[in-house]
Parts: C-alpha cells; structure tokens; sequence
C-alpha cells in the first residue's frame, strides 16, 4: 500500500500545515484540489514519544497562522505557474 505524502509541508515552532494534492476525474479531465492540514507536536511524558494533536492552544496560535499564512502563499504561486 502507497503512503500518500503532501505535496509541501510548513513548520513553526511546534506547529505544522500540510499542503495535500487530490485528484479527481470528471468525465475525460483531471480536476487537482488542494487541502491543508494543521497538527501540533507535542511530547508525551507517559509515552515518552513526540506526539501530534489538532488540537493548540492559546500559545500556539500565532505559530499556526504563520503556517496557514505559508501554505496560503504557496497555494497561491501555484495559481501563478
């Protein structure tokens, strides 16, 4: 089985946002759709193991939405290609 990667991945302090490409075939065209992703890493003391979430807190926020502000810049440059 492929594991499917993104196609362009940001990251700030301990936030990420990942840029993901699907293709869909509608009749005898190929659509291309982009989606992002954003999870935060964080340790696990119990796990002792790095971990991610979707969920941030108050803290993470600006490192997130300089993340969503990357993968929307390079979502951008695609529509100038």
């Amino acid at each position: 089985m492929t594991q499917n990667k993104p196609v362009k991945k940001f990251v700030v302090g301990s936030s990420s946002a990942a840029v993901w490409l699907n293709k869909t075939q509608v009749e005898d065209r190929t659509i291309e759709n982009y989606s992002i992703t954003v999870q935060r890493s964080y340790f696990d003391s119990k796990a002792k193991a790095y971990a991610n979430t979707g969920n941030f807190r108050r803290q993470d926020v600006p490192d997130l939405k300089a993340c969503l502000a990357k993968a929307w810049d390079y979502l951008n440059s695609l529509r100038e290609e």
